[in-house]
């Protein structure tokens, strides 16, 4: 048998790219290997696509997912695709072709006893980590992605399960977020801030005028006061970034809050 080169290839139209693109880059977050035609430049250059596509979603992937739409009927590079997808789950009569629709449109040997994923109603977010359920489902794989199974949690105003990495609720549409709001930001961005502008203070107000009082030595006129300046802006800003970042990092750590439509900044 050829050796599978990928764990998931990805078939689509380019009109349908802005999803598929945002798969591609999750999936690739989580160190699986995919074919994905721009992560691919560089091989392709030069290469007879015809074959050299052809053997990739006949041979080298695991699976392949086609991503069903109006678009994709109407390519001859997807239907060139999906027509060697399909001689290879005709050889090996066992599911190889995981279709994904963003509308209705029926494909030439895509049955619609199929089971499919509806688009329409997963984000991205959501979409890869269904796929991770399936690679899961594959014993041989098991152990390598078992780390990627997600949480699940529970919205407290419609109930409805939610996955994590989950940006908004299926069931009513509250907002989940993870981490620390943009209020919450902004509020903790401006007390580092002044947390950061009270050590400037204490370093090159309070700390020059007690050794110019006691050593008579006033260091402004050594160094130009323009640097103390840019030094205090640097704290002041440093200090901020730090104060907000800490705040979000613990935030990370409880479980991600839901708020409803008008509730976050």
């Amino acid at each position: 048998m050829n050796e599978k080169k990928y764990d998931i290839a990805l078939s689509f139209a380019g009109e349908d790219r802005e999803y598929v693109e945002k798969v591609a880059n999750l999936l690739k977050l989580k160190n699986i290997n995919i074919f994905y035609d721009d992560f691919e430049k560089s091989n392709l250059w030069g290469k007879n696509l015809y074959d050299y596509l052809s053997d990739i979603y006949k041979n080298k992937a695991k699976y392949t997912i086609i991503f069903i739409s109006e678009y994709y009927a109407k390519k001859l590079w997807t239907n060139h695709e999906r027509e060697s997808a399909q001689a290879r789950a005709f050889l090996e009569r066992k599911e190889y072709i995981l279709p994904a629709k963003f509308d209705d449109t029926e494909i030439l040997g895509i049955h619609e006893t199929i089971g499919y994923i509806d688009l329409r109603y997963h984000t991205p977010e959501e979409f890869v980590n269904i796929i991770i359920e399936k690679l899961n489902n594959d014993k041989s794989r098991i152990t390598k992605y078992s780390s990627y199974r997600k949480k699940t949690y529970t919205c407290p105003f419609c109930k409805s399960k939610i996955n994590d990495d989950s940006r908004f609720c299926l069931g009513c549409k509250a907002e989940i977020v993870y981490g620390s709001t943009k209020n919450e930001r902004e509020d903790n961005l401006k007390i580092g801030m002044f947390l950061g502008a009270l050590v400037s203070y204490f370093i090159f107000i309070f700390l020059t005028n007690q050794i110019k009082e006691r050593f008579q030595l006033d260091i402004y006129e050594y160094i130009h006061p323009f640097i103390p300046l840019a030094i205090s802006a640097i704290i002041i800003i440093l200090s901020g970034v730090r104060f907000m970042k800490k705040h979000n990092k613990e935030r990370l750590k409880e479980v991600p809050r839901f708020f409803q439509k008008n509730m976050i900044g």
